[in-house]
């Protein structure tokens, strides 16, 4: 199972494990595209509003990580990891985690010594299971057009973001056709789609030398909440599950050569805040592209 973007929707990881009872699936494996914590808790978001006559999303979010309202978000961070990790914990899988850009260092904490089920915390690092090799790499490239600085803990400059990357070029790897290998980040390779208006660009140039370099089987990521998208160019599958906190998750099952792979849509809970905040992030286009490989 494939999740991204959840934001400590707990209403909808509690969604989602009532119909996997129903279904009745099994669960081996979940890989989680970052963003896991709270980042919108409305009784935060009504303080700012009190405090400062309206609600603007980059001075919000200096607010609650360089200013007075850092504590206080910490630790609706940390009790939304821990309530989130203990829900997934009843499917009785193994947990593969990158961080998202939102991920305070101390939420990352939570996750790193997570001891109640089993959670294996990527950065830069490769984790093999069973035939399944894993490389993850969590944070984002801050967006210039938007802010002058990077905002959130785990929001990099391009220089950063690319010496951080650096360590999976100089991991050995197995190639061998017995070995399925997944590449699992929050970012994205760089890519372009176009809209009825526009044309926009995203992602990264250094993921996309990292995926020349690695050719994974499959490449997961989240952070656009735009376009959950199954792709496959290039004899890879690019899977962005959608957002968690929308109710978007993805499915898939690896039998030898065959990867069945589909993103699922829940239906909302009633009145939920997240879902509702996050529903102006969708864009309809037409056609999406990943840099060449």
């Amino acid at each position: 199972m494939i999740l991204a973007d959840i934001h400590g929707n707990i209403q909808a990881v509690s969604k989602l494990l009532s119909i996997i009872k129903k279904e009745q699936w099994l669960i081996d494996l979940i890989l989680i595209a970052g963003d896991l914590p709270e980042t919108t808790p409305i009784s935060l978001m009504l303080q700012y509003i009190l405090s400062h006559g309206n609600l603007s999303k980059s001075k919000y979010t200096k607010w609650v990580y360089k200013e007075g309202g850092r504590r206080i978000f910490v630790n609706k961070q940390i009790k939304s990891v821990k309530a989130i990790l203990a829900l997934l914990a009843s499917l009785k899988a193994p947990i593969v985690y990158v961080p998202g850009n939102v991920d305070s260092y101390e939420a990352q904490k939570v996750l790193k010594s997570w001891t109640a089920s089993e959670v294996h915390f990527l950065n830069a690092k490769v984790l093999k299971l069973g035939s399944l090799q894993i490389w993850g790499f969590g944070g984002t490239v801050f967006p210039p057009k938007r802010h002058k600085e990077p905002l959130c803990d785990m929001e990099f400059s391009p220089n950063d973001f690319s010496s951080q990357l650096n360590p999976l070029f100089k991991i050995s790897t197995d190639t061998s056709s017995r070995t399925f290998n997944i590449l699992l980040t929050h970012e994205p390779p760089a890519f372009c789609y176009k809209t009825d208006e526009r044309t926009i660009s995203g992602g990264s140039d250094e993921l996309t030398k990292l995926i020349q370099y690695l050719k994974p089987n499959l490449v997961i990521f989240g952070h656009y909440h735009e376009f959950p998208l199954i792709k496959t160019q290039k004899d890879m599958i690019f899977i962005n599950p959608g957002p968690l906190t929308r109710y978007y998750f993805a499915l898939v099952e690896i039998k030898e050569n065959l990867v069945t792979k589909s993103i699922k849509k829940m239906n909302s809970v009633a009145w939920d805040f997240k879902n509702m905040i996050y529903s102006t992030r969708f864009q309809q286009y037409k056609e999406l592209r990943f840099t060449e490989f």
